[in-house]
């Protein structure tokens, strides 16, 4: 391409979509353009759609078994996971043309004004046609751990985690520490170190957790001392600022999560109680005093409109010791809490990560596990926990012969 890196970088901004969307694991975008769904609406027949809110007059974009990555309304990002096609990274038009593939495999994308940040590499659609450059040089062994987590206009964040990717220990604590990119000019500055997880930004600013982590040293788990704490990014390239300390015993633990309307919010539970009791608390990033709300245990799913969502287990005791799975509406402002899916067993679909939701024009979208036909279903009910609908049934092994 012939055009400069500002040039080009300039005429995206311009010309892109912004309609941002929550990735639901991989299953599910939801957002105001549209709602892609990755998996079988026939319980059979795998593929990637395109839905409306109600989950009728569903359209086929892609064909065989892949995972979403990023989207907007115009374009999506999916991880091809078929065997026949060669797998990579495959850029859809909402008509479901295939725009580009490349041969990459990335732990995760994400989109901002047209452009698709996937491991070290940004891809466009360009006179219809789709691009890509690498933002960073990397080797092939590495790609895996480079993970975009935010952008805006020449400004990205990314998490690097080779320096410890080799020994870390799997399921632990991030490794990664945050880098902001200069995409115009390649100046890429560290903003904390080794164990940091991104929550968001708050006034061009980024905030995020360190935790101490875990890694392998010979034959032996050793601790990465990473200053815990929750944190604020310097203004203008100066000292970061810390906001919450974090207990590391593990005695009365806070996981951070989300950062809503000038605070950030986590679940606090203390286990020096032979019942544990949760919190919610909200750590002010405008100097506002904020109470603790006492909340099931659960994590953070959403943040939105001045309530948090959180999605936890809990046991009935009928003839048999059943496991079900809730979702928590707290309102903020009156600390109160509503349980949204009550008497309903359903087993919200929980990965290594917390589980997630997505709020959109009046409704929360969410995933849950069908037992009986062991199938993943994309679902929504209301902001009061009525009107249950399930838009997609999900892909079920056991409606395919052996």
């Amino acid at each position: 391409m012939k055009k400069t890196t500002a040039a080009l970088l300039a005429a995206l901004m311009l010309c892109a979509p912004a309609l941002a969307m929550e990735n639901l694991g991989g299953i599910a975008l939801v957002g105001q353009g549209a709602i892609y769904y990755a998996g079988s609406l026939d319980g059979a027949t795998q593929g990637v759609y395109v839905l409306d809110p109600e989950g009728v007059q569903p359209q086929m974009l892609f064909a065989g078994n892949a995972s979403l990555l990023a989207g907007n309304d115009q374009t999506l990002l999916v991880q091809d996971l078929g065997q026949d096609a060669g797998g990579g990274l495959v850029l859809l038009s909402r008509e479901g043309e295939e725009l580009y593939r490349m041969g990459l495999t990335t732990s995760g994308a994400i989109e901002s004004q047209g452009r698709y940040f996937a491991g070290p590499y940004m891809l466009w659609v360009e006179d219809g046609e789709g691009c890509e450059r690498a933002y960073i040089q990397v080797t092939e062994d590495q790609i895996w751990h480079i993970q975009p987590v935010w952008a805006q206009d020449d400004i990205l964040y990314y998490l690097d985690e080779t320096r410890y990717c080799d020994v870390r220990i799997e399921g632990g604590a991030s490794v990664g520490k945050l880098m902001r990119l200069n995409l115009s000019t390649g100046e890429s500055v560290q903003v904390s170190q080794e164990g940091t997880s991104f929550l968001g930004m708050w006034e061009g600013r980024a905030v995020y957790v360190r935790n101490n982590f875990y890694i392998y040293q010979g034959e032996e788990t050793v601790t990465v001392d990473a200053a815990a704490g929750l944190y604020l990014e310097g203004e203008n390239g100066g000292q970061e600022t810390l906001l919450a300390s974090l207990d590391q015993t593990g005695d009365l633990y806070t996981a951070y999560a989300r950062v809503m309307d000038g605070a950030v919010y986590g679940v606090q539970v203390d286990y020096t109680q032979d019942d544990p009791p949760a919190f919610l608390k909200g750590v002010s990033l405008t100097g506002q005093a904020l109470s603790d709300i006492s909340v099931p245990a659960g994590d953070i799913s959403a943040a939105q409109d001045g309530c948090v969502y959180l999605c936890g287990s809990y046991f009935i005791e009928t003839e048999e010791v059943a496991q079900a799975d809730r979702m928590i509406r707290v309102d903020v402002a009156s600390g109160q809490w509503t349980q949204l899916n009550q008497q309903r067993r359903e087993v919200l679909c929980f990965s290594e990560e917390a589980p997630r939701l997505a709020l959109m024009g009046g409704r929360i979208y969410y995933l849950d596990f069908d037992n009986q036909r062991s199938a993943t279903r994309l679902c929504s009910v209301d902001l009061e926990g009525a009107d249950h609908k399930v838009l997609a049934q999900g892909y079920s092994w056991l409606n395919v012969e052996a």
